[in-house]
């Protein structure tokens, strides 16, 4: 992703996830049919919202890319999965269970570890089409 940020405007890399994501979805449902699901406004309704900030995400993710290194941000990734479980947890009343809490823990040392411990030198700035971009 960060290869195509210094080639492709990110409006376009989101065109080709996207794309992406429909062919690949496409192929699931064929494979996968639905068996007779009943579909209410409240699941369509929850499915355009997790829609939606899933766009959101990936195009705030894309553009954070042209200006943090990609090893800085991929470990925040990694906290959608504890903001899901609170989700979860506060909407939905389902528990987490005790190893993935486990789990949650090592997540967010690795972040702050990778975060805190990250080096400061090795980013570079090189001059290219004269205006200064960062490399790794």
């Amino acid at each position: 992703m960060r290869a195509l940020n210094y080639t492709e405007p990110w409006e376009r890399i989101m065109a080709y996830f996207f794309t992406l994501a429909v062919l690949i979805t496409a192929i699931v449902f064929y494979l996968f049919p639905d068996g007779g699901e009943v579909y209410t406004f409240k699941s369509l309704s929850f499915a355009f919202l997790a829609g939606l900030f899933a766009a959101i995400f990936q195009a705030l993710l894309t553009i954070s890319a042209k200006f943090a290194p990609m090893r800085l941000i991929s470990p925040l990734v990694y906290l959608s999965f504890i903001f899901g479980a609170l989700i979860q947890l506060f909407v939905w009343g389902v528990g987490v269970a005790q190893k993935v809490i486990l789990v949650f823990c090592l997540i967010v040392v690795g972040t702050l570890l990778l975060i805190f411990l990250y080096p400061k030198h090795d980013l570079q700035f090189v001059k290219r089409k004269g205006k200064n971009k960062k490399v790794e």
